[in-house]
């Protein structure tokens, strides 16, 4: 008898950590196909939805620079630690695009997308030139051009002070949008794109789009 009830006993304890185990996975499952599934496509929605939005804005009254409006002069810090003025490139085509953070997996293949095609930018002619800006410090930005070996300056634009100036919207109050700009030498603003998702399709458009223009 005493054999049999050490057995027994023995049986319940094996036992309960595997039905601890089992629970433990149902109600996993369950948070995750009922609660968490639904929540991430919602917010997947509400951004794709926030970006389309804003594509479709671009050029409207509600944008603050718009296309064909001449781009105001701003100063910002580089991240090697000089001042980068709009009127250094006065006279060039420029594409200044705006990222949301130094790490994040998009915001990193926007910056590779512009690296990859970088040399194509400079071979155009006339050649131009790409700036990119967040809100990162200029410490973030020094690591982050490194890390990706990027050979376009990256500008730190903590107050979002310019990102305002362009007309840079945050999604849901919170998410700096990734938006590109392309200006001419004249420094008006000739195409704007947002590239929430697709980076690489992004920088395709804008490449496209200025040998369209053909340095005119």
């Amino acid at each position: 008898m005493a054999w049999a009830s050490l057995v027994a006993t023995k049986g319940k304890h094996e036992y309960r950590p595997r039905l601890r185990f089992l629970s433990g996975f149902v109600i996993s499952g369950i948070l995750k196909h009922f609660f968490i599934k639904p929540l991430l496509h919602q917010i997947l929605v509400v951004c794709s939805n926030t970006g389309k939005l804003y594509s479709k804005e671009i050029g409207e009254k509600n944008m603050v620079l718009n296309i064909g409006e001449v781009v105001p002069e701003f100063e910002l810090e580089t991240s090697e630690g000089d001042m980068f003025r709009l009127s250094d490139l006065e006279g060039q085509w420029k594409v200044v695009f705006f990222f949301a953070k130094s790490g994040s997996p998009t915001c990193k293949r926007g910056c590779l997308s512009f690296k990859e095609q970088y040399e194509l930018f400079q071979s155009l002619e006339p050649s131009v030139e790409v700036i990119g800006i967040s809100q990162d410090t200029v410490q973030q930005h020094k690591k982050f051009k490194k890390e990706l070996d990027l050979p376009f300056p990256l500008l730190s634009d903590q107050e979002r002070n310019v990102a305002e100036k362009f007309g840079v919207p945050l999604h849901l109050g919170l998410f700096p949008s990734k938006s590109s700009f392309v200006i001419g030498p004249d420094n008006t603003v000739h195409h704007v794109y947002d590239w929430l998702f697709r980076p690489r399709k992004h920088v395709a458009q804008i490449i496209s789009a200025l040998s369209g223009d053909g340095g005119q």
